[in-house]
């Protein structure tokens, strides 16, 4: 699913010691210049609050349906077979009965399935009314789209995708504190973590941003924004070598991939990586 875009409302301030987003309520104390950001897709923040795929809930939900529709089917069959045979006997009452309890099930069957189309599209329609709320800058309405996709069991299991939607919420409000709180709550979510880590460095904690994305790329080592992220807590550093490692490194695991695509050439030209992931923040 492609991330939607948040505008930066007020602009970004950066400096190469700090740099920082205007909208999350922080400050610089030294020399700073202003550059916004525009609305596209190669700036911006990507926000995407699907639920995480969790393998131990999805498989023994499939086989529950499965095991579910194979029962009915087979019961169906047997009360079909049963209300022929006992109308042909003569024995309507019973016959009809059975017949009926047939129907009974087939319209259980359709109204399930019916329910879980319904409930499937509902929950597409919450993700879109949050990303576009995200996008508008509406934190209220994205909170309430967030807090009713947490009321269903995907998100009852792993609301990290949720934790981090309100996260990115408070941190449009200006709320770095907040948003700092609802991420560390994220947990291992790669998008939490990056963000996280970005406030950090932005707040000149290289050393905690630093830390913190190893600990991201310990539990989730194929997350290639973890990768350049890291890069640029080394950058922001002074470990110029150790960033153009790590990127080499991204770019010949993930070539296609255009923000790692991005880093190297911003690299290559003598930019300065901090500056590129706030240009494109991260996405669930």
């Amino acid at each position: 699913m492609i991330g939607i875009v948040i505008p930066a409302q007020a602009g970004i301030q950066i400096q190469r010691e700090d740099w920082m987003p205007a909208y999350a309520g922080m400050t610089a104390e030294h020399r700073i210049c202003t550059q916004g950001l525009h609305n596209s897709r190669e700036s911006g923040m990507h926000f995407n609050p699907r639920p995480a795929r969790n393998r131990r809930f999805i498989l023994p939900l499939i086989l529950l349906h499965a095991v579910q529709a194979a029962v009915v089917g087979l019961a169906a069959s047997g009360l079909s077979f049963a209300g022929v045979v006992l109308l042909r006997q003569g024995t309507t009452a019973e016959g009809v009965l059975y017949l009926v309890l047939v129907a009974a099930l087939l319209a259980f069957e359709v109204g399930l399935a019916l329910y879980l189309i319904l409930r499937k599209r509902k929950i597409a329609r919450l993700i879109a009314e949050a990303r576009l709320a995200i996008n508008a800058a509406d934190t209220a309405r994205a909170r309430f789209a967030l807090h009713s996709l947490a009321g269903f069991l995907e998100y009852r299991m792993d609301a990290s995708s949720i934790t981090y939607g309100l996260g990115v919420a408070a941190l449009l409000d200006g709320d770095s504190g907040e948003a700092l709180r609802l991420l560390r709550e994220a947990g291992a979510n790669a998008a939490a973590v990056e963000l996280r880590a970005l406030i950090h460095l932005s707040q000149g904690m290289t050393e905690r941003a630093t830390r913190l994305t190893k600990a991201g790329l310990t539990l989730s080592p194929g997350e290639p924004r973890l990768w350049v992220m890291l890069a640029a807590c080394h950058q922001a550093a002074r470990r110029e070598d150790d960033a153009r490692t790590l990127i080499d490194k991204a770019r010949k695991q993930w070539p296609n991939v255009g923000l790692v695509r991005r880093a190297g050439e911003m690299l290559d030209d003598g930019g300065y990586l901090p500056d590129l992931l706030l240009a494109a923040m991260p996405g669930m």
